[in-house]
């Protein structure tokens, strides 16, 4: 398996939403409160710093994220 590092802007990811899948089977439920929630927009929203998040692209069109749904 390749590895490869990628930094992406808010933006760049907003255009490839449809792309980006969180269903993966082994995924934990969401466990977050909606103030948070909330802030995570607002930090969309400003284009602030968001923490790193671990994705697989595996070829089949989907950018599917692996770590990142509990944060």
């Amino acid at each position: 398996m390749k590895r490869s590092s990628i930094q992406r802007t808010t933006k760049s990811l907003l255009n490839m939403r449809e792309r980006i899948r969180f269903d993966l089977p082994f995924q934990r439920n969401s466990v977050w409160k909606n103030d948070r929630r909330s802030y995570l927009v607002d930090s969309v929203i400003r284009d602030r710093y968001i923490p790193n998040i671990l994705v697989w692209d595996n070829g089949d069109g989907y950018i599917w994220v692996i770590d990142g749904r509990q944060r």
